[in-house]
């Protein structure tokens, strides 16, 4: 009977041992977290970029603006202000069975939306980080207008001195 009480001791200082390295481990990451910088830094440079969206419906560019608020589409966090726009004509290539070859043609009721937004932004290894939203140049943006929403590619990117 006394090897039994025993073991039954050993396995319950056992499960105290293990109790108190997993309460150990768990104090060392919280620690560890807690001395980890959140990203909430002070915007180190001023840049402009560029996005570019392609065959837009020409009624959902009515409502740009310079000035207007830029959001991620996705985060909801502000992104910058539009600097400016420009609205061209949407162009596609089609096939002419006529001429036997690929003619760029306007795209009808269309345009090619450029918006142009100042940011203030860290460095982020090849990109930038404005407010947690990761900017690299070529990379689809999903961005939020007061009245409009879509999905471009960002084709420049310049820091202002």
């Amino acid at each position: 009977m006394a090897n039994k009480q025993s073991r039954v001791d050993r396995i319950a200082v056992t499960c105290i041992n293990a109790f108190f390295v997993f309460l150990f481990i768990a104090l060392a990451c919280v620690l560890f977290y807690a001395a980890k910088p959140r990203g909430i830094l002070r915007p180190d440079t001023t840049l402009t970029y560029t996005v570019t969206f392609k065959t837009i419906r020409t009624e959902y560019t009515a409502d740009i603006h310079e000035g207007d608020t830029v959001l991620d589409a996705v985060g909801k966090r502000e992104i910058g202000r539009v600097v400016s726009y420009t609205v061209a004509p949407a162009m596609t290539e089609t096939y002419s069975r006529r001429e036997n070859r690929l003619r760029t043609v306007q795209y009808p009721e269309h345009v090619t939306l450029t918006l142009t937004v100042h940011a203030n932004a860290n460095r982020e290894g090849v990109g930038y980080s404005i407010s947690g939203f990761s900017l690299i140049g070529g990379k689809k943006i999903p961005l939020r207008l007061p009245n409009f929403v879509g999905t471009g590619v960002c084709t420049a990117i310049t820091e202002i001195a």
